[in-house]
C-alpha cells in the first residue's frame, strides 16, 4: 500500500498500525439491515487519510457506502484497527492508472473500464471517536 505523509497526528498513527496490512475486510448495511463483509486490498491511503481500492461499479456493495467499516488485523503482532466512514466512487482514469498495479488485472482485465477506484473517508470527529485501535505496544483500545 501507498501511504503519503498524513495531515493529522492521527491519520499518521492509523497509517503506521497498518502500513503493512495488505487486506481490510469492508462491512457494510444491506438494504434490510444485515451487515456484509468483503475482502478489499488497499491501495493507498492519501494524505488526507482516505484509503483507496478497487471494485466493479456495478457491485451491489456500491449502493451501501454511505455508512461503512473498514477492519484490519495483524496477528502475527497484535495489531487491530477499526475506521468507520463513508466511501465514494472515483471514476478519474488518470487516478485509476496511477493505482494501476499488476495484482489487480485478474479482478480488472483491461478491456474492461466498468470498474473504479474507490475512496473511503474516515470519518473523524473530536466528540465522536470513529477509530478503533489496539497494538501490542498500545493495548488500551483509542
Amino acid at each position: 500500500m501507498k501511504i503519503a505523509a498524513q495531515d493529522s497526528a492521527e491519520f499518521a498513527h492509523v497509517a503506521k498500525l497498518i502500513d503493512d496490512i495488505p487486506i481490510a475486510m469492508l462491512t457494510t448495511i444491506e438494504d434490510d439491515h444485515t451487515l456484509i463483509s468483503r475482502p478489499m486490498a488497499v491501495l493507498e491511503m492519501d494524505a488526507h487519510g482516505a484509503l483507496w481500492f478497487f471494485t466493479d461499479v456495478h457491485s451491489p456493495k456500491v449502493e451501501h457506502l454511505r455508512v461503512a467499516n473498514l477492519s484490519f488485523t495483524d496477528t502475527d503482532h497484535g495489531t487491530y484497527v477499526s475506521l468507520s466512514g463513508r466511501g465514494e466512487i472515483e471514476t478519474d482514469r488518470a487516478h485509476i492508472q496511477r493505482l494501476w498495479s499488476a495484482p489487480a488485472k485478474p479482478w480488472f482485465p483491461a478491456s474492461r473500464w466498468g470498474w473504479a477506484s474507490r475512496g473511503f473517508t474516515p470519518a473523524c470527529h473530536p466528540r465522536h471517536p470513529t477509530r478503533e485501535t489496539c497494538d501490542e505496544a498500545h493495548p488500551q483500545a483509542g
